[in-house]
């Protein structure tokens, strides 16, 4: 029985892969028709194949950033440590909107394709949500779990509000902000 676990967790990513894709299908993260080498939809961040070891998702196949980023606050004490650089939630969407790899950077292969405009963050993110914080568990000032935004290690990232696959809230927002009502969904104010 146990030789079938893989296949079945393999028929399971099958099934489940046409779910993820029709989420990103003709937005900005569906690079298919970019002519970046694939017309494939999931390849340019993930394969079934050949994955690199990484924390920042299943069968990962971007390249990672090896950039230092100056974070909000600088590095922000919380549950016992200092956070001085994102998470692999975090870095995983950095290794593209940090404008330091490129976004054909995929399978081993070094790209040349940079995101620009708006969709770049950079390294400095001083100006942007914390992100690699704590997560406070005590508290009034915030929602203790938060509803709909997620926490990863009990820290707050960049996929705490956004869903790479999901466009259905623009930018890729896990609900919509309509009324603040993403962020207040950890913030009571």
């Amino acid at each position: 029985m146990r030789k079938w676990l893989p296949i079945a967790g393999a028929l399971t990513a099958c099934l489940l892969a046409p779910a993820f894709g029709a989420g990103i299908t003709g937005t900005k993260h569906d690079l298919s028709a970019k002519g970046y080498g694939s017309t494939e939809i999931c390849i340019f961040c993930h394969t079934p194949h050949g994955a690199t070891a990484s924390s920042f998702g299943p069968l990962w196949n971007h390249a990672a950033s090896s950039a230092t980023y100056q974070l909000y606050g600088g590095g922000v004490t919380g549950r016992g440590t200092t956070v001085n650089q994102p998470g692999p939630a975090s870095a995983s969407c950095l290794s593209c909107h940090d404008g330091t790899v490129a976004v054909d950077s995929y399978g081993g292969a070094t790209g040349t394709n940079f995101i620009t405009g708006n969709a770049l963050v950079g390294t400095d993110l001083r100006d942007d949500h914390p992100i690699g914080v704590a997560y406070p568990t005590t508290g009034t000032s915030y929602k203790i779990p938060p509803t709909v935004a997620k926490t990863y290690a009990g820290r707050v990232e960049c996929a705490s509000c956004h869903d790479v696959h999901d466009s259905t809230n623009t930018p890729f927002l896990r609900m919509s902000n309509s009324g603040s009502a993403l962020c207040l969904d950890c913030h009571n104010k």
